[in-house]
């Protein structure tokens, strides 16, 4: 999965510079790139794409974490609004 990083031109400069010299490390829960010269640049990323990274989960995954509470608000929200439902049973039939 690839992680676009937006960075300043001096510091994408700066890592271009280094790209042969080594190794990068990318740390994803520190939001840090370690330069093969030890040189550390932090980055900004979506907190929601961070966590679903971190988690080896896609949006939908992400989304399905929330499963019970969906769940729970549907029942409430059919017994509140049956007719907005009865399209639903409608088309399972």
């Amino acid at each position: 999965m690839w992680l676009p990083v937006v960075l300043p031109e001096p510091q994408w400069e700066r890592l271009a510079a280094q790209a042969r010299q080594g190794d990068f490390t990318i740390d994803l829960d520190q939001r840090s790139i370690t330069a093969p010269d030890g040189a550390r640049v932090l980055f900004d990323i979506d907190p929601l794409q961070r966590e679903g990274l971190l988690e080896g989960l896609d949006e939908i995954g992400l989304t399905l974490r929330w499963a019970g509470d969906i769940a729970t608000w549907q029942a409430a929200d059919r017994a509140k609004r049956p007719w907005i439902w009865a399209i639903e049973k409608a088309n399972n039939t």
